[in-house]
């Protein structure tokens, strides 16, 4: 587990977190924190202290507010790398909002879940029959499926 995932899943839980010098302070805001999750945050301390002391941590809660705007999970946001928090620094928050549902869309393509919308049955050139979005062409080239396909996961066929 990285630091990123912790923090997102302490978002999920409805725990809220902030640094205090040295020390996380969590602020519980529905349910005792169980002693599970006590233990990861013990084990993984020194490494969140520091992601959140950093600019990528102030990335990180601006992407984790999105998320609770946007009505996305935080798990969204545990996928990305501390380059990705970096590279996510400067956007403006139209650009990181689009770029959340981006990523979830993506996620949720990848075990195999069709986008909303999505009911146009269309031909791929290297993934056969699949489902797009209305008004896609009804044959293509390469489509979305075709990086889920290559990274070995089965498509959705119409």
């Amino acid at each position: 587990m990285t630091a990123i995932r912790l923090l997102a899943e302490l978002h999920d839980a409805g725990i809220r977190f902030a640094l205090n010098g040295d020390r996380i302070r969590l602020e519980p805001t529905r349910d005792p924190i169980p002693p599970p999750m006590m233990q990861r945050i013990a084990d993984h301390k020194p490494e969140a202290v520091e992601l959140l002391s950093s600019p990528e941590g102030d990335t990180l809660r601006v992407l984790l507010g999105l998320a609770i705007d946007e009505e996305l999970p935080g798990g969204t946001v545990a996928a990305l790398s501390i380059k990705d928090l970096r590279a996510c620094a400067n956007l403006p928050r139209p650009a990181l909002r689009a770029f959340l549902h981006v990523l979830a869309r993506s996620q949720r393509m990848a075990v195999g879940n069709v986008p909303e919308g999505w009911t146009h049955a269309a031909h791929c050139a290297g993934c056969g029959p699949v489902l797009l979005w209305r008004g896609a062409p009804s044959s293509v080239i390469a489509c979305p499926w075709c990086w889920q396909r290559k990274a070995g996961r089965s498509i959705p066929k119409p």
